[in-house]
């Protein structure tokens, strides 16, 4: 099984059997980051949500650091214009 975007409507899943390759996010370890991911998803989502992932459509290009490594997240939220 592979893993989800939790924005609602979002069908971005990063599995073995899927071609599209969009980076999803795994929730920031820093407990003020976290909530902050989680307070937006939920109010995005219009309720509770158990967020696990978020995947790259969901942040400004400027907020995701490309490395030699993978993309590494500095941005703090969730850009809403892209969920709607």
């Amino acid at each position: 099984m592979g893993r989800l975007c939790s924005v609602i409507n979002c069908s971005t899943r990063n599995s073995k059997v899927t071609p599209e390759r969009i980076t999803l996010f795994s929730l920031p370890k820093d407990d003020y980051l976290k909530s902050q991911w989680i307070n937006v998803v939920c109010a995005v989502n219009n309720r509770e949500t158990n967020v696990k992932f978020v995947c790259a459509k969901h942040f400004k290009t400027e907020d995701i650091k490309r490395t030699y490594y993978g993309s590494e997240n500095l941005g703090s939220e969730v850009n809403n214009a892209d969920v709607e």
